[in-house]
């Protein structure tokens, strides 16, 4: 492994990404955002890269961006629920609350149970006053079983 990586030129998309990841680990967010995008430029590791540079700047709470960035993931495969529940969240962030629930409602449909879906879709709920108080209770019940938070 390591007479394979010190044979990788330092502008291979794998050393891009392993210095992404570094960067990330020491909380060097726009350094590490702008090693993914240049991953996703070479064509190669596009996926995991995209993943990376959505949740840094979902945690940087750079919302419209990370947006974006989900919903290029969203074209790439609609099937995945941690996308759906992640656009969710920057919806509700935005203060588009009727989008947010249609995504966390999304990630529910293809990933029944889904806690964190479940979670922020309560939180929602909480946080606007909206939902049946027959879901909430059926979700609140489901994840307070799992020993999961719920609001």
């Amino acid at each position: 492994n390591y007479l394979f990586a010190i044979s990788l030129p330092p502008t291979d998309p794998l050393v891009r990404q392993n210095l992404g990841t570094l960067m990330k680990s020491r909380g060097w967010v726009d350094e590490a955002i702008s090693e993914f995008r240049r991953v996703v430029a070479s064509g190669r590791y596009t996926v995991p890269a995209q993943i990376q540079i959505a949740e840094l700047l979902l945690q940087s709470e750079r919302w419209d961006d990370a947006l974006e960035v989900y919903l290029e993931l969203l074209a790439q495969d609609s099937s995945h629920p941690d996308i759906h529940n992640q656009i969710g969240l920057c919806e509700r962030h935005k203060g588009r609350i009727a989008e947010a629930e249609t995504s966390y409602r999304r990630a529910l449909s293809l990933s029944p149970g889904h806690p964190i879906a479940m979670q922020n879709l309560l939180v929602l709920w909480t946080e606007t006053g909206t939902g049946s108080a027959e879901e909430f209770m059926g979700f609140a019940s489901d994840l307070s079983a799992r020993h999961i938070w719920v609001p």
